[in-house]
């Protein structure tokens, strides 16, 4: 006997502990009839009352108004209790979930007609209650529609040079399940693309259905070279129910080429047809302007003083244009005489719009005219012998006149 009280006293807490927890859990099921209520609901078709903020329902069905019978759905939402129909009649009571543990119970069904029936409901007086019109359960099973708006931004083109036009263009898709209402587009400028036309004013299909989409369209001058964004599209919508949305899309960057630098070049030459002359003699000379720049060279000076010594005979050193294309060429030729010996350079200066250049020519070598009587000596051997023979034959003239 000590053993088995010893046993006993062993288990005595774990048997209290799990009275406690039955207790609690059929507290938590069963009220006592004095804590319930029992109410008379007026229902119609589809009606249902909501116990608890829907937790358990009560819907009519519909009836068999014939015999005075109502057709109705007792559920609970989330517990393990299945769904029930029955039929309720009058002074016949029906308990859900079961009989002996009744939360809600049909203890009377009256006034049954096609389309309505009067139903007294017992219930814990706790509980909170509502009655739910059909036209209200159908908006609160109705889907619940959401508009979900995808925004791609594109351009035709992102690298671009000064002066250049971009197209822009919004896409605006709707891949909700519903549609999408009162729809603004705001686009933000960038200092370095101007909006032409319009500006920056986009309407896309308002309202726009789900499963469908639409776009628009602006374009930009780009004025500033470097790379920039266009900032990103911001669309705002509201759905049906009025519930705002925004959406957005990604930035674009965009380079905006620096403009090429286009100068002119010119090039000067002047050549001789001989640099090593005798003094009087004759010279031909030939200046040559060449632009090899790649733009236009405007107001031309060539400068070209000829040297104390040398004289213009004809022709042209110095002259004045307006304008030499990249790839053109201006020529001057000129005759010049030697008047002086000694050493001459000519250094034509070039002045244009874009700078100026200054060249130093050949020097070309003036000589006095010298006589060489060295050459002559060999004559001098030859005059003798013609001297001998003249004299040698007019004393032989004279011989023989005697």
């Amino acid at each position: 006997m000590t053993v088995m009280k010893h046993s006993m006293n062993k288990y005595i807490p774990l048997i209290l502990i799990t009275l406690f927890f039955i207790s609690v859990i059929c507290a938590c099921q069963v009220a006592s009839a004095s804590d319930r209520i029992s109410l008379e609901f007026p229902l119609e078709t589809g009606d249902s009352i909501y116990f608890e903020d829907g937790y358990y329902k009560v819907t009519l069905v519909g009836t068999e108004w014939q015999f005075g019978w109502a057709l109705l759905s007792i559920s609970c939402d989330g517990c393990l209790y299945e769904q029930r129909e029955v039929y309720g009649r009058k002074n016949q009571t029906i308990h859900y979930p079961t009989t002996d543990s009744p939360m809600i119970s049909i203890t009377d069904t009256i006034d049954v007609s096609r389309d309505s029936a009067r139903v007294t409901i017992s219930f814990p007086e706790h509980w909170s209650r509502k009655l739910v019109t059909a036209e209200e359960v159908k908006e609160e099973t109705k889907p619940v529609t959401v508009p979900k708006l995808l925004i791609t931004k594109s351009v035709d083109k992102t690298t671009i040079k000064l002066g250049d036009i971009i197209q822009v263009t919004v896409i605006v898709e709707n891949v909700g399940n519903g549609s999408a209402n009162d729809i603004a587009i705001i686009e933000s400028p960038s200092a370095a693309l101007v909006p032409l036309g319009s500006g920056l004013r986009l309407k896309v299909k308002d309202p726009l259905p789900a499963g469908e989409s639409d776009d628009d369209a602006y374009s930009v001058e780009s004025v500033k070279s470097g790379t920039f964004e266009i900032p990103r599209t911001v669309v705002t919508y509201y759905s049906e129910s009025k519930e705002k949305y925004t959406a957005e899309s990604d930035a674009i960057s965009i380079k905006v080429l620096a403009p090429e630098v286009r100068v002119s070049n010119l090039e000067t030459t002047i050549q001789f047809d001989n640099v090593e002359v005798l003094k009087g003699a004759e010279i031909a000379a030939i200046t040559t302007i060449k632009n090899t720049g790649d733009a236009p060279a405007n107001s031309i000076t060539l400068i070209n003083k000829i040297p104390a010594g040398l004289e213009l005979v004809s022709g042209e050193v110095e002259n004045t244009y307006f304008e030499i294309k990249p790839g053109e060429m201006r020529e001057l030729t000129a005759l010049v005489k030697a008047k002086e010996a000694g050493n001459y350079t000519f250094n034509p200066r070039t002045v244009y719009n874009d700078g100026e250049t200054t060249i130093t020519s050949q020097t070309i070598v003036v000589t006095k005219k010298v006589v060489n009587y060295k050459k002559y000596l060999y004559l001098v051997p030859v005059g003798l012998i013609i001297a001998l023979i003249v004299w040698f034959l007019i004393k032989r003239h004279k011989e023989y006149s005697f």
